[in-house]
C-alpha cells in the first residue's frame, strides 16, 4: 500500500465522490475532509454519514475520522457526539465486533480532545470500556 498525503476536496468533489466513489476513493475523501476541511460542521456531517455505512472498512475509518476531527478542531458537538458513540457502542453499525477493535484508539483521542464525551462513554458503558482495554478509573 502506498501512502497518500490527505488532500483538500472542494464541496463539489466531495458530493461527486459520495455519489459515484468506490473503495479507496471514498477512503481518501473521508480522510481529506477530516484533515483539511476548514468548516467543522460540514466535515463532521460528512464523516458521520459513513459511521453506519454497509462497508465495514468505511465505518471503521469514519469513526476514526470523528476522533481526528476532535483532535484537529479541539472539540466535538457534545450531545450529538454522545448519541453517535452510543449508537456505535450499542451495535447499531451492524459490525460491532470489528468496530470494537478500533474503539480503544478513538477513546484515547476523546480522553484528550473531547473529555466530556469520553467521561460520558466511560460512565454509561463501563463493561464495554473494560472489554476494549480501559480498565483504569475515570
Amino acid at each position: 500500500m502506498e501512502y497518500h498525503e490527505p488532500r483538500a476536496y472542494s464541496h463539489e468533489e466531495v458530493e461527486n465522490i459520495m455519489q459515484t466513489g468506490k473503495g479507496m476513493e471514498l477512503n481518501y475523501m473521508l480522510v481529506g475532509v477530516a484533515y483539511n476541511e476548514p468548516d467543522f460542521c460540514y466535515a463532521f456531517n460528512i464523516v458521520k454519514k459513513y459511521c453506519f455505512d454497509s462497508n465495514i472498512s468505511l465505518q471503521r475509518l469514519a469513526i476514526e475520522c470523528i476522533s481526528d476531527l476532535a483532535r484537529i478542531h479541539g472539540f466535538l458537538p457534545i450531545e450529538e457526539a454522545k448519541q453517535l458513540f452510543s449508537n456505535i457502542i450499542e451495535g447499531k453499525t451492524g459490525s460491532e465486533l470489528v468496530i470494537m477493535g478500533h474503539m480503544y484508539d478513538v477513546l484515547g483521542d476523546l480522553s484528550i480532545y473531547a473529555p466530556e464525551i469520553y467521561k460520558s462513554i466511560r460512565v454509561k458503558y463501563p463493561a464495554y470500556c473494560k472489554a476494549i482495554g480501559f480498565e483504569d478509573e475515570i
